[in-house]
């Protein structure tokens, strides 16, 4: 290369085309999927998210939400008695021993049921979550039906 040659990058593309390089270059950053060629991710500025991610984030999105309704939490009676035995250790009711036991360690680390209400969540929600590596492939469908599915109180 010779030290005075135009290079490709003295060379400038007339103005219109540089204002829509963004839409309708080889590597735009915002082109859709479909102007790539559709392999099961979106892709929008730039960003590319397969229908797994986008899964994983609505159900993200409906256990924040849910903790948010929910916590601290809706105790019936027995579930109250059951918290009073496991935080004090002693049994006065026909309630299984292992639950008010399990009420009793979570109730040790902050008093009340929020730290129990939110592992039992969280480990449902990633219960639902791990739904989507049973397949190789996961379907935009899961995401338009579990959208929906975490507005149901």
């Amino acid at each position: 290369m010779r030290h005075g040659a135009a290079t490709h990058h003295d060379c400038r593309p007339p103005p219109s085309r540089r204002a829509f390089a963004l839409l309708i270059g080889v590597r735009a950053p915002y082109q859709t999927a479909w102007g790539r060629g559709f392999d099961g991710r979106m892709t929008a500025l730039g960003l590319q998210i397969s229908a797994r991610s986008a899964f994983r984030a609505v159900l993200a999105a409906g256990l924040l939400v849910m903790l948010g309704a929910n916590l601290p939490g809706h105790l019936s009676y027995d579930s109250v008695a059951q918290l009073y035995e496991g935080h004090f250790h002693l049994r006065e009711t026909w309630g299984p021993a292992l639950y008010a036991w399990i009420l009793g360690v979570f109730d040790g680390f902050i008093p009340g049921t929020a730290l129990y209400v939110t592992a039992s969540a969280a480990l449902f929600y990633a219960s639902l979550a791990s739904l989507s590596d049973l397949r190789s492939r996961t379907s935009w469908l899961a995401v338009a039906v579990t959208a929906p599915m975490m507005l149901i109180p």
